[in-house]
């Protein structure tokens, strides 16, 4: 198995829009699907940007091997697989979000195929091994910052990726960044038999951190905007501080699972806004996962998820022309 990503697959992103971003080269290859044990980069949110298969050549700080031998072979990833509930042979094939490749990508072929990703904030044609690494110990810019840099990942690929929209994003068109994250997280899930398989795991994240009760982002937010609500919302130090290897510890956001390392990345990787939209956008008027997920709904989407309560009726209070699916919720 092989990772690949926002985050093929932390997310699974989560990144939406997470994210997965992932999030391995980085969350780039983003939300959500994952990215991070080589490296992260794409996320994601996304909603969309980070993390599965259960097996998988690593490197050796992405694993405890306790008193092993971590130098070479196949690890079993570091996920609680014991807390998804479906389909976990599925979900173990899975990339969420953005794991990456381990290798280098092609710098002259990303800025023919992406000549704006070699500017700033990007600077694609800088990107290297060594910088995802830096990347997994600390996902935030040197000046505590977001740090778009965490998308060039992909940057070479033909295809629609992450850190298109991660572009979109940065350009204010959110719902266009929400449907190019939609779109990549159902060729990941393709790639593992089942187009929903990620945008289930996306959806249940999105009910589950606030995207579908959070009216403080709208079209118009901004980064610097975005980076001010992860502050309220975690600190400075928390978001900027994270590592993006966690995610390849913790775990796709399944079911409400680890939703604020989730949001950590989103924040470091400058989509946290753009997360909100890919949920919006996709899945918080979807009947399906309304039925599916609206329990996970947390009570306030302002504050830190761990430890809120949470209940559909926090999801009807706000969505009452959906009131006819709360039985089935």
């Amino acid at each position: 198995a092989v990772f690949r990503n926002p985050t093929e697959l932390a997310t699974l992103a989560f990144a939406r829009g997470s994210l997965g971003p992932l999030l391995t080269p980085f969350l780039g290859h983003l939300r959500i699907s994952l990215q991070a044990l080589s490296f992260l980069g794409k996320m994601a949110r996304l909603l969309l940007v980070l993390v599965l298969p259960a097996m998988s050549e690593v490197p050796p700080w992405a694993l405890d091997c306790g008193d092993g031998d971590c130098s070479s072979g196949t690890f079993m990833l570091q996920t609680d697989l014991n807390r998804v509930r479906h389909a976990k042979a599925a979900v173990a094939k899975a990339s969420y979000k953005s794991i990456q490749r381990t290798d280098v990508i092609n710098t002259t072929q990303a800025c023919l195929a992406r000549p704006w990703a070699c500017e700033a904030p990007y600077n694609c044609q800088n990107y290297s091994l060594e910088m995802s690494y830096q990347f997994a110990e600390k996902m935030s810019s040197e000046d505590n910052r977001s740090n778009l840099q965490t998308w060039c990942s992909e940057a070479d690929s033909p295809e629609v990726e992450f850190i298109d929209m991660a572009q979109q994003c940065l350009a204010g068109n959110h719902t266009k960044a929400a449907l190019i994250a939609h779109d990549v997280q159902r060729r990941v899930g393709l790639k593992n038999g089942d187009e929903t398989l990620v945008w289930n795991i996306d959806a249940a994240d999105c009910f589950a951190n606030g995207g579908c009760t959070n009216t403080e982002i709208t079209e118009s937010t901004t980064l610097e905007e975005a980076e001010a609500m992860c502050d309220r919302r975690y600190g400075r130090e928390a978001w900027a501080g994270f590592a993006g290897k966690t995610v390849g510890v913790v775990g796709p956001p399944w079911d409400g699972e680890h939703e604020d390392e989730w949001r950590y990345l989103a924040c470091a990787m400058g989509n946290y806004h753009c997360d909100i939209f890919y949920c919006r956008v996709n899945y918080c008027d979807d009947p399906e996962m309304i039925k599916k997920y609206a329990h996970l709904t947390l009570k306030d989407p302002l504050l830190p998820v761990d430890g809120q309560e949470k209940s559909a009726d926090f999801f009807f209070a706000l969505h009452p022309e959906h009131e006819s699916l709360r039985k089935a919720s």
